[in-house]
């Protein structure tokens, strides 16, 4: 956390190149795009900088952009503080073509004033070499820390010794999530909802055949389906329903304000973790559900774009498709 607040706010020695550039190499949902955000809405760095830029996978595919500062979602702006340097954070799933990359970067070179700053996060190793500066290596939680951070995401300063029972389920759980930033905050959420041994063994069993399901679906093709981009399965929490809720891709967006009752339903989500998790709202086709919102501004929605299977096609290792039955 230290070195990605200091980055942006080191001063570069005669010389250096500009912009500077660190690259952030991190697996998936291990929190990397967290520490980010803490970054781009510290009050230091938003003075240092007159503009803060974030781009997505989709930005770096348009073949038009000539150059970082030409697209692009600004964070921040202000013209009146910063020097008119400019913080541009880009953030990838895969991998970043070399030759977009160096093209972008050559023709930003020229483009931004002196003191600029680049971040780049990805879960390739290739970024590495994008740098001016060592990459920095994004670590899962060790799985005492993890723990830890669980516990106190649910059950705060508990004590462990009044309800045994509680934390031991727990814990059982943290080891089962193993190492999720995202799974640890949607869980969290439910548990202190729902504080109760019945409930949150039923959360466990459900957590369980998670990842029962998704190894089994994919096989050797993932190692952690908590981790990973492809498509996950997910089984209600009271089993009540056989339909299997289909996880198809994960994103954050701004917090919503509605001051217009027009406004448009399309940006309202229409299930929230709990609904979906128990069944209990399930709309037809394709919906999106509120996974969580983060405490830390601006307090960003994490929502997850989901649909319904009755039933869905196992891929087994040797790509063979078996049907497996709910």
């Amino acid at each position: 956390m230290e070195h990605i607040m200091n980055f942006p706010l080191k001063v570069d020695s005669p010389g250096a190149e500009n912009p500077g550039v660190l690259p952030i190499i991190c697996r998936r949902k291990a929190g990397k795009s967290t520490l980010i955000e803490h970054d781009c809405n510290d009050e230091r760095v938003c003075n240092h900088f007159s503009q803060i830029v974030c781009f997505s996978d989709n930005d770096l595919k348009d073949a038009c952009m000539v150059t970082l500062r030409d697209c692009g979602a600004i964070k921040h702006q202000n013209h009146g503080i910063g020097g008119e340097r400019v913080f541009i954070v880009i953030e990838q799933i895969g991998d970043i073509d070399e030759g977009v990359w160096r093209r972008l970067y050559s023709a930003s070179k020229s483009c931004v004033p002196n003191g600029s700053k680049i971040i780049v996060a990805s879960q390739s190793d290739k970024i590495a070499s994008f740098g001016t500066t060592q990459a920095l290596r994004v670590e899962l939680f060790t799985e005492e820390a993890y723990w830890y951070f669980f516990k106190v995401c649910t059950v705060g300063s508990m004590d462990e010794q009044e309800h045994p029972k509680l934390a031991s389920i727990a814990m059982d759980m943290a080891r089962e999530l193993d190492g999720c930033f995202m799974g640890a905050s949607i869980y969290s959420v439910l548990l202190k909802a729902n504080f109760n041994a019945r409930f949150w063994n039923m959360a466990l069993a459900s957590i369980k055949e998670f990842k029962q399901t998704n190894l089994l679906v994919y096989g050797a093709y993932i190692d952690n389906p908590w981790q990973t981009s492809e498509p996950t399965y997910v089984r209600t929490v009271n089993r009540i329903s056989s339909e299997y809720l289909v996880i198809l891709d994960d994103y954050q967006t701004c917090p919503i304000q509605i001051t217009n009752p027009a406004q448009s339903e399309a940006e309202v989500p229409e299930v929230n973790i709990q609904d979906f998790l128990f069944a209990s709202v399930i709309p037809q086709g394709k919906f999106k559900v509120l996974a969580w919102t983060s405490h830390l501004p601006p307090h960003y929605n994490y929502m997850l774009s989901c649909e319904v299977q009755r039933k869905y096609r196992m891929v087994a290792k040797k790509k063979r498709s078996q049907e497996l039955c709910t």
